[in-house]
């Protein structure tokens, strides 16, 4: 049987409560204080069996196809939001068989192919970052004609694996597949792409900088460093030390392997960017307790004498992640002019 099914209000006191109605008859209906036709303590399983069994086999297999999604290499895009200028939409993509998860900015004008941009977030950090920060750049720069891509390391945010497993190393391996994902995509020129790094996002920027030659313009904001001061040595001191799991139920519940540190030492980003042979702009804060201004100081040095464009801008007093409206507004508007400059 056929059944049309939709819901009205009735009031119970103060409250304004749904009710099933029904156009077909049926045995168990009574009526409802305001003369709708509603079934009292019907289940949940039973309503659902109900109305699967009125889909067409067309929505039936649309189902069927979403519940055994299959992995594959490539990414997968589903519908989008559209905002004034621009459409948003979930992306999955994958990398060493473990799906990552991203938003897609893009521009709605149709035309000529257009830049992109790969977002890169620092660590125990996300696709969003602190007060939004990516997401408001993104939207800046779709609005002017870019696709931004947006994402979460392995082991990080909504995507698949386990933060104690994270490397610097695996995640320079997922941005050099999130840049991937977009040369592939229709609509993105493979010859205007960019990369923008947060904190050790900055220091992941540096290395696919200078592996990736793919990239023509990066933005490095508060980037971590290794050189000067080198911190090698205090984090490889630190990791010799096994706390016990009353100390570990104490610390970031975001466990960092010793996979990590195994890799550290070998791990150079002031050494590989120096290969880098596009556009660099380097923001930091000098008020950044957490990576220290020296850091990204240290990139523009050992940058700022090639024959590329090669910026360093300090915001006076900014913290590491520019929690202030003003310090937010400066580093958008210099990076998406920057971008729009470059590529």
């Amino acid at each position: 049987m056929a059944l049309n099914l939709r819901h009205d209000w009735v009031f119970k006191g103060s409250h304004r409560v749904p009710i099933l109605k029904f156009h077909n008859k049926h045995p168990k209906i009574q009526d409802s204080p305001n003369g709708s036709k509603s079934i009292p303590h019907l289940c949940f399983e039973r309503v659902t069996k109900t109305i699967l069994q009125t889909l067409t086999m067309k929505y039936y297999e649309i189902f069927i196809r979403l519940l055994t999604f299959q992995q594959t290499t490539s990414a997968k895009t589903f519908k989008g939001k559209e905002r004034k200028g621009m459409i948003e939409k979930p992306v999955v993509f994958y990398n060493k068989g473990q799906q990552l998860n991203g938003i897609l900015h893009s521009p709605t004008t149709d035309g000529p192919l257009c830049p992109a941009v790969a977002f890169f977030h620092g660590f125990t950090g996300t696709k969003v970052e602190p007060h939004r920060i990516f997401v408001k750049t993104a939207r800046e720069l779709a609005t002017i004609g870019f696709y931004v891509l947006r994402f979460d390391f392995r082991g990080s945010g909504d995507s698949a694996g386990d933060f104690s497993e994270m490397t610097i190393g695996g995640e320079i391996s997922d941005a050099i597949k999130s840049i991937d994902v977009l040369t592939a995509m229709q609509g993105i020129d493979p010859e205007r792409v960019g990369i923008l790094g947060l904190s050790m996002g900055g220091c992941v920027a540096a290395c696919v900088s200078g592996q990736d030659a793919r990239v023509k313009s990066t933005v490095m904001w508060a980037p971590l460093s290794d050189d000067p001061p080198d911190r090698k040595q205090e984090i490889l001191e630190r990791s010799k030390t096994t706390p016990t799991p009353e100390e570990i139920a104490q610390l970031n519940p975001n466990i960092v392997g010793k996979a990590f540190y195994a890799e550290l030492p070998h791990i150079s980003p002031s050494v590989t960017i120096q290969q880098f042979t596009g556009a660099l702009l380097v923001i930091h804060g000098s008020g950044d307790d957490v990576v220290p201004v020296s850091h990204g100081r240290r990139y523009y040095e050992l940058m700022r004498e090639r024959d590329a464009l090669t910026e360093l801008e300090i915001v006076d007093k900014a913290d590491h992640t520019f929690n202030t409206v003003a310090w937010e507004q400066a580093v958008i508007a210099k990076s998406v002019a920057w971008f729009q400059r470059t590529l």
